[in-house]
């Protein structure tokens, strides 16, 4: 008798039992991967990607080809709900999907309206794809004018030192590549509390003296 799982998102957890799948097959089980997006975003190359060090098809997992190496199903669709009694998944114009054993790994999305201009003025690490996009923007909007670049980053984790730094160091580069020399980029540093206060001291202290950019304690 056949076993439906249905991975549903392409997050990270999900992609490595997708590889454990096509690696080691499970007799009886079919695999079903359901995610919006054919390229799924390693998070742990996303500073070495805002910094410019790698590229968008190094950074993405090629989520068609990973499916037909797994002997996976793939369907790309939005989910809208899910039906636990009914053991399916609801998806927006497509037609519900079966499962036995469910897994979702869809990854987290900020919510930006309870701040006060944030929607209209701030980009948003997650999802990964919109800020791939808006990142672009902000790369055109550099280089359009010789004129001074302020930047923040809100949050003084370990996560917001590593984009803190890798913006930084992306937009001077830019800008110097564009042949502006004259002015300045700013990127500022938010924090509640001391950045990476969950880390040792004498780490605190070394990033602080690498960081090239301002900090504020909110």
């Amino acid at each position: 008798m056949q076993q439906d799982l249905v991975l549903l998102g392409g997050g990270h957890a999900n992609i490595q039992v997708l590889r454990n799948f096509g690696m080691l097959p499970m007799p009886g089980v079919r695999v079903t991967l359901i995610t919006l997006e054919a390229e799924t975003p390693y998070s742990g190359m996303l500073p070495g990607f805002l910094s410019g060090f790698y590229t968008f098809d190094e950074m993405h997992i090629d989520l068609v080809r990973l499916t037909q190496w797994a002997g996976a199903r793939l369907i790309l669709a939005n989910a809208q709900g899910i039906d636990t009694q009914g053991q399916t998944v609801l998806l927006c114009d497509r037609p519900s999907q079966h499962y036995d054993v469910l897994s979702i790994n869809v990854g987290i999305c900020p919510a930006l309206s309870p701040v006060l201009g944030a929607e209209a003025n701030v980009i948003p690490v997650k999802p990964i794809s919109r800020l791939v996009s808006r990142l672009e923007a902000l790369l055109i909007r550099a280089n359009a004018a010789d004129l001074p670049l302020q930047v923040a980053v809100v949050g003084g984790g370990a996560s917001g030192v590593e984009l803190a730094c890798a913006i930084s160091y992306r937009l001077m580069r830019e800008r110097r590549a564009a042949g502006i020399m004259s002015t300045t980029v700013t990127v500022s540093l938010i924090s509640r509390g001391p950045i990476l206060q969950k880390f040792d001291r004498g780490i605190r202290k070394a990033f602080l003296l690498l960081l090239q950019v301002q900090i504020w304690a909110a």
